[in-house]
């Protein structure tokens, strides 16, 4: 439902933008990328669903084991990764479209345009270093400490 309101405010904005000024800015190509990119990761997280719930059935013992749920559980990572990378691009388009539009605001003035060329000079990295660093492992909770956590994994190797 909220991605219908935010695609629909999306479209309103653009065709806004495109009656008044005949053309679009790099504020809204930041935009656009935004929400294509949004809906790119809502379907990854939305395809990843019904692995993550077989997971989740299975551990609880309300659903037998399939026999390919290795098979299922890479599935679900990939998905997952996919999609939480997706989703962090979009906030970061959105993040460099306000960072534009301030840019058309600010004009000439020189002092300003300055900030403005450190606040993206430094945006960048950031962006590489949030969207990369969910797929690094934490060293104090590694693969084998999450594994030996889980109901999951106590259920399979109590099961083989």
């Amino acid at each position: 439902m909220l991605l219908a309101i935010t695609l629909i405010f999306a479209i309103g904005r653009i065709y806004i933008k495109f009656s008044n000024f005949r053309r679009l800015f790099v504020d809204d190509y930041f935009f656009i990328a935004a929400n294509v990119v949004l809906v790119a990761g809502t379907a990854m997280i939305f395809t990843c669903l019904p692995y993550n719930q077989t997971e989740v059935n299975v551990a609880a013992g309300v659903e037998a084991l399939p026999p390919d749920l290795t098979h299922q559980l890479d599935l679900d990572v990939k998905y997952q990764d996919a999609g939480v990378f997706l989703l962090n691009a979009a906030i970061y388009f959105v993040k460099f479209s306000f960072l534009f539009f301030f840019r058309l605001i600010l004009g000439n003035s020189g002092k300003l345009k300055t900030w403005w060329w450190c606040v993206f000079i430094f945006t960048i990295p950031c962006a590489v270093v949030c969207m990369c660093t969910n797929f690094m492992e934490c060293p104090a909770f590694g693969e084998e400490i999450m594994s030996k956590s889980s109901d999951l994994s106590n259920f399979l190797d109590d099961s083989f």
